[in-house]
């Protein structure tokens, strides 16, 4: 675009270089100013309608964006508990995933896993690849539960080591989904039982931190 600009700043240019030295034509004054105005204008006006152009796809552009942000959905963490702590069986992580867009969540594939491990944890709780599963679809508003026990029952230490604020039961995962725009996202979360946030009566689970918890 500047470059047709400026090569008709100098066709111009070039047009009155050749009629000032063209005795046989000599420019009129009064034409000569008045035809370089008329350029001047021309090429302003090319100018503001170029700028206008990109300002009109620019807020085109921030409109959609906005739409898709509103419409898009969002899967999260609802609520995460712990059951069948202190029992005789293994204890089991459950999680609610919640789709809280307007749209469904298509595609969608959750994976979870659990382990007792010292507080903090002493080694990171690391995603492997999603299984094979057949995927699913999230309507807006709703729920999809996922649960998973312990490898085995915990021992009385064990059981005392989280009490006491040493150990904690973590329960983690990873949901992949697709919005209906074609986006593909995911959630990501990682949660524990005990540790510092103590033994809830309900089974609460609190998230480890920002850098385990993260979604796009």
């Amino acid at each position: 675009m500047w470059a047709a600009l400026t090569e008709l700043v100098r066709s111009y240019a070039a047009y009155y270089r050749a009629q000032a030295q063209n005795p046989q034509h000599p420019p009129r004054a009064r034409e000569g100013v008045a035809a370089w105005l008329t350029g001047v204008g021309t090429i302003l006006a090319a100018v503001l309608a170029f700028v206008a152009a990109v300002i009109f796809l620019y807020q085109l552009e921030i409109m959609s964006d906005t739409e898709q942000r509103q419409l898009r959905a969002y899967v999260f963490v609802e609520q995460a508990v712990e059951t069948n702590f202190g029992g005789s069986e293994a204890p089991v992580f459950h999680v609610d995933l919640k789709n809280g867009g307007q749209t469904p969540a298509y595609h969608m594939r959750v994976w979870v896993g659990t382990d007792e491990d010292l507080f903090p944890a002493r080694r990171a709780k690391t995603m492997p690849k999603m299984p094979q599963q057949f995927p699913t679809v999230l309507g807006p508003g709703g729920y999809l539960h996922g649960m998973i026990p312990t490898r085995r029952p915990l021992t009385d230490a064990e059981t005392s080591d989280i009490k006491e604020g040493s150990a904690a039961i973590y329960g983690f995962g990873e949901a992949t989904y697709e919005d209906v725009f074609g986006h593909h996202h995911f959630t990501r979360f990682k949660l524990y039982y005990g540790g510092d946030a103590g033994v809830h009566p309900d089974g609460l689970m609190k998230p480890t931190g920002a850098n385990d918890n993260e979604a796009n």
